[in-house]
């Protein structure tokens, strides 16, 4: 197993700068519509994140409990699932058109096989599939663990937040229903980027907290919506 240290991770950002140039030589990748990947040249946030997800996963994670995580990202809750010998617990999915800069890191971490799903539509069309053959995931699970994951508010190409509506919010948490009565939440900032009544509805059903690092990392009970 790699040791996930300073200097692994300034080796791999020195890799992933060569890797995300060679794309924009290639035509295959637009700086200007994809800058999120920019953050990811800093080894600082790498470990931020790894810690942070490590701190989560010993704080909120049950074992014998399966999980499916929404924005898996670069993969970090994924490894400590890895870590701690619990990889079958896990299914991680994200949305299809960042493939292009976290399966790089995803195999780096070696989580790959652990991050098997895209997320769709959330609101008209809300589906999970599988990355190689299409399926529909119907697998339940335990808790539904949203990981920095920006379906909750929206962002400009400036980054800026845009609140979604109550309403719409709330129904993205009764489509989640459909695969666990729990749903996780692991982000910072959350006060500015959710609707004061979303704020509301998480702090009435609250499960479990574990507030460190900066963010707001909670368990909500959705199984009455």
């Amino acid at each position: 197993m790699n040791i996930l240290d300073q200097r692994f991770f300034d080796s791999c950002c020195d890799e992933y700068l060569n890797y995300i140039t060679r794309l924009i030589q290639s035509g295959n990748f637009n700086l200007n519509t994809d800058q999120q990947c920019l953050q990811y040249f800093l080894s600082a946030l790498h470990i931020n994140h790894l810690d942070s997800n490590r701190d989560l996963y010993r704080n909120m994670i049950g074992k014998g409990k399966k999980y499916l995580v929404l924005g898996s990202g670069c993969g970090y809750l994924e490894r400590a699932f890895y870590e701690d010998n619990n990889a079958s617990n896990v299914v991680g999915a994200d949305w299809k058109i960042t493939d292009i800069y976290f399966d790089w890191w995803r195999k780096k971490l070696s989580v790959s096989d652990l991050i098997t799903h895209h997320t769709e539509d959330l609101l008209k069309n809300f589906r999970i599939t599988h990355k190689e053959t299409d399926d529909i995931l119907t697998e339940k699970f335990d808790v539904v663990m949203l990981v920095r994951f920006n379906g909750l508010w929206r962002e400009n190409n400036n980054f800026n937040t845009i609140v979604r509506p109550y309403d719409e919010v709330m129904n993205f948490f009764k489509n989640l229903k459909t695969y666990a009565p729990i749903v996780g939440i692991h982000a910072a900032g959350l006060s500015r980027k959710l609707d004061n009544k979303v704020i509301d509805f998480l702090e009435k059903n609250v499960i479990k907290s574990c507030n460190g690092r900066g963010y707001y990392s909670k368990l909500i009970s959705i199984k009455n919506l």
